[in-house]
């Protein structure tokens, strides 16, 4: 029986199949990275519009709601500006109504006692003091 020679099991390989394994390798491992990528970016971007779409209708009804809100602050602001005046006016006239108002009552006083004893030679007059001495 002749024998065969397998060679040793250790024994070097030759070196040109492996560079042409190896750039194949890499050459696969690329294309497969590449479309991993792909579709990972597609997926990203799939995901970003789906977010877009359930955050974009609260984003634009926040901004409303802020729109809304400026513009009701600065009614209020200009009504509480309306009201401050008309409260300032309030108080001026109110400050010129009390003296008036006394020279008034100091006048009917004076008038009402130049009255009492007289005969009424005009007929409102003598209604007006029966009227205020009930």
């Amino acid at each position: 029986m002749p024998r065969r020679h397998f060679g040793s099991p250790f024994r070097r390989r030759e070196p040109k199949p492996w560079p042409a394994n190896s750039r194949q390798f890499i050459k696969l491992a690329s294309t497969t990275l590449q479309t991993i990528l792909a579709e990972a970016r597609g997926d990203a971007d799939k995901r970003k519009l789906a977010i877009d779409g359930l955050v974009n209708p609260t984003r634009e009804l926040l901004e409303k709601h802020n729109t809304a809100v400026t513009e009701i602050q600065g009614s209020r602001l200009e009504a509480y500006t309306r009201l401050d005046e008309q409260i300032k006016a309030i108080a001026a006239s109110h400050e010129k109504l009390g003296p008036e108002t006394s020279r008034l009552v100091s006048a009917f006083r004076r008038h009402r006692r130049d009255l009492k004893g007289r005969r009424c030679t005009q007929p409102y007059e003598c209604r007006a003091a029966s009227r205020s001495r009930r």
